[in-house]
């Protein structure tokens, strides 16, 4: 399943972690975790097949990567992931040099 969290924050549904954007993960039993049906209600949190949409909200390389291995062999999907990486690629770049900037002092 590809859950796309909508919000700014991690929500725990017992041990799965959906974190901002999509995520790959087992269907999260919405009658065991009642609130699960608020957030799809609210349009807080969505389930999608739109892998084009996931790739694009893919919030680490490791979701990136799940996305285009449930997608495998569709060249658009693999097109969409591998930008995306890069993206991700250039946050966590952007991230190394603020932290290196800060521990200078």
């Amino acid at each position: 399943m590809i859950y796309l969290n909508n919000t700014a924050h991690a929500i725990f549904f017992g041990k799965t972690v959906l974190l901002p954007g999509s995520n790959v993960c087992d269907e999260i039993d919405a009658e065991k975790f009642p609130s699960l049906k608020i957030f799809l209600e609210s349009g807080s949190i969505e389930v999608t097949d739109d892998m084009a949409r996931a790739a694009r909200n893919a919030n680490t390389q490791k979701i990136a990567d799940e996305i285009a291995a449930v997608a495998k062999g569709d060249a658009k999907i693999a097109d969409v992931v591998k930008r995306r990486k890069k993206t991700l690629d250039e946050i966590d770049e952007e991230a190394k040099k603020a932290q290196d900037e800060k521990a200078k002092g």
